[in-house]
């Protein structure tokens, strides 16, 4: 049953290679440039699976990126989501050991007890860090002879609206 949902999950992954023109931004304020499709191989649920994407090189900073990964969720990463957090889910009810075993016989994927543990101790962390704050989204001001952005969203500043 693995094998039939990598067979169906490979050529979805295939139909969008994530090339988004001759130039992405490199996430530093630079523009990358495109290079080739490159392959990688991503652990899921069903297995392993072989995705090609476009690849692109900033000349300023050296960072090599490839914007499809980010859309999937494994950027920097070669654990889909769903293995992920079927990962940590097993290393949270049994040893790290036990944990990759029980994830090798559910996925068909290799996974050793260190790559479990990294896995948990990484989400954990995450899960435990203090909340990403948003800056207050500018909403036009409705008032006449006021600046345009003389407000936020935010409930503070009812006359405004």
């Amino acid at each position: 049953m693995l094998e039939l949902g990598r067979a169906v999950l490979e050529p979805l992954l295939a139909a969008d290679a994530g090339y988004i023109g001759p130039r992405a931004d490199c996430g530093h304020g630079h523009q990358a440039g495109f290079v080739s499709y490159r392959d990688k191989t991503i652990g899921t649920v069903l297995g392993p699976v072989t995705l090609r994407r476009a690849w692109y090189h900033c000349a300023e900073c050296g960072h090599g990126l490839a914007p499809r990964d980010a859309g999937l969720g494994v950027a920097g990463d070669t654990m889909s989501p769903g293995l992920a957090r079927m990962t940590d889910r097993a290393a949270a009810a049994v040893p790290f050991g036990a944990a990759a075993k029980l994830v090798s016989e559910l996925a068909g994927i290799r996974l050793t007890g260190e790559r479990a543990r990294r896995r948990a101790e990484a989400d954990g962390r995450a899960a435990a860090a203090p909340p990403r704050s948003r800056p207050a989204r500018s909403s036009p001001c409705r008032r006449p002879g006021r600046p345009r952005t003389c407000c936020t969203s935010a409930p503070t500043a009812p006359a405004c609206r």
